[in-house]
């Protein structure tokens, strides 16, 4: 459901059916005013004003409100610790291939200004050990889960937000521009995975945390030819190393 405002016949119920569309509580629909709306935001350019006249056509029309939730870079944990050369994570080729699987608490998201509505945009991670051989068909997948957090997301209802070949010689912070992913609520799930590489190594680290009962983790390997997908079964727990993204809004 769209949050922008019609640039021609513009009504009252367009703008509180837009703005309800992404924000939670909804305006009312009954007696509205345009004196309803003063301060609220936008997601760019300046806010309602909060007194004054209002114009519809220079204050509205065309424009689209601003989704709930945080602005800019967001981190569930400052941890720098990370998996071990060995151990499952997101970029890890101890086996030749993994699909790994984690989840963020609603607690957890809700503890970072992360709310039901809240759009994200960009996620980042940090690799501290290259993996030294191309990572090919490396595809991210998000969804929403209603069950907890320590409920393994399983293989359905997964949206690939980034699809890509990640380089062998990647170093630091890694930044992909997903398409947008509109966090519902409850338990927020990621899945990585990847082809098959030549051969296995200790290599492959990024940053990871352990917050128990707030984020877990799973995972399936194997040094067998072939592709991972987001949809794999993982199902090897490794909730000690669950694998930290930064979360751009």
């Amino acid at each position: 459901m769209s949050g922008t405002i019609p640039t021609t016949n513009v009504s009252f119920s367009n703008l509180v059916s837009t703005y309800n569309n992404i924000n939670d509580p909804d305006l009312s629909t009954a007696n509205i005013a345009l004196s309803n709306f003063r301060n609220k935001e936008f997601s760019t350019g300046s806010t309602v004003p909060s007194s004054g006249a209002i114009s519809i056509g220079t204050d509205f029309k065309g424009r689209t409100w601003k989704a709930p939730g945080p602005t800019g870079w967001i981190a569930v944990t400052t941890s720098t610790s990370t998996n071990g050369t060995s151990t499952a994570g997101i970029i890890n080729i101890w086996y030749k291939r993994s699909v790994v699987k984690f989840t963020y608490s609603q607690a957890l998201l809700n503890s970072k200004g992360i709310t039901s509505g809240s759009v994200i945009k960009k996620i980042k991670f940090n690799i501290t050990n290259s993996v030294g051989q191309n990572l090919n068909n490396y595809q991210i997948a998000m969804k929403n889960q209603t069950s907890g957090a320590s409920t393994n997301p399983g293989n359905s209802s997964w949206t690939t937000v980034y699809s890509t070949t990640l380089s062998g010689s990647a170093s630091g912070e890694q930044t992909f521009d997903i398409t947008d992913f509109t966090y519902t609520g409850n338990t927020l799930c990621f899945s990585f995975s990847w082809s098959a590489v030549s051969s296995y190594q200790r290599r492959g680290q990024t940053y990871t945390f352990n917050d128990s009962g707030d984020a877990y983790s799973w995972y399936t390997r194997t040094d067998g030819s072939g592709i991972y997908y987001p949809t794999s079964t993982a199902s090897s727990g490794n909730n000690t190393y669950v694998p930290r993204v930064d979360m751009f809004f």
